[in-house]
């Protein structure tokens, strides 16, 4: 490889050139998605995997009904989570550079977000159990713990919305396809 020339993430750990086509945006995107999805799904695997750890604790709070979907318990509703946080964390660490990793990531935000508004609009007062127990192992975050949240959804909504717009406004063709050898 020539100096000067950009390299484009094409999957996870592979490269490819991309010559002085003035690809450099392009590339510096793909870095991007790679990061960024990488994050993202690392921390899915945490709060996937806290929900889990929460899930098999026995609290009364679990047994009860879900105030939103009340056919079924808060246990299960936090298993369900966890199951599709891990199960989307998987694709993503497995997927890093595909191009609809960020349209995966926005709508898991967008149906997260769903279901904290609604909880808001049935004027529901308790917190949200979206890390399980962490917040009663560490107190002291209890009272940021839904500033914390929201803020991990806006980031992972931003770090979306921002690849997407290169995706569908600046034009960034052909930089994210599978490698088949």
């Amino acid at each position: 490889m020539a100096g000067g020339e950009t390299l484009e993430v094409t999957s996870p750990g592979l490269i490819a050139e991309c010559g002085k086509s003035g690809d450099g945006a392009a590339a510096g995107a793909g870095r991007f998605q790679w990061w960024f999805v990488g994050v993202v799904g690392v921390f899915l695997l945490v709060t996937g995997g806290l929900k889990l750890v929460s899930v098999l604790q026995e609290s009364r709070v679990l047994g009860a009904a879900d105030p939103l979907l009340s056919l079924l318990t808060v246990r299960e509703v936090l298993f369900l989570a966890a199951v599709l946080e891990l199960g989307v964390a998987a694709l993503l660490l497995r997927h890093r550079a595909a191009r609809w990793a960020p349209e995966l990531i926005l709508w898991l935000v967008i149906l997260f977000e769903a279901y904290r508004l609604s909880l808001w609009a049935i004027g529901f007062q308790g917190h949200c159990s979206c890390l399980g127990h962490l917040f009663d192992w560490l107190p002291w975050l209890k009272p940021w713990s839904d500033w914390l949240m929201q803020s991990s959804l806006l980031g992972m909504a931003a770090g979306c919305l921002w690849l997407l717009y290169g995706y569908y406004c600046k034009g960034y063709k052909g930089k994210h396809r599978a490698h088949n050898s």
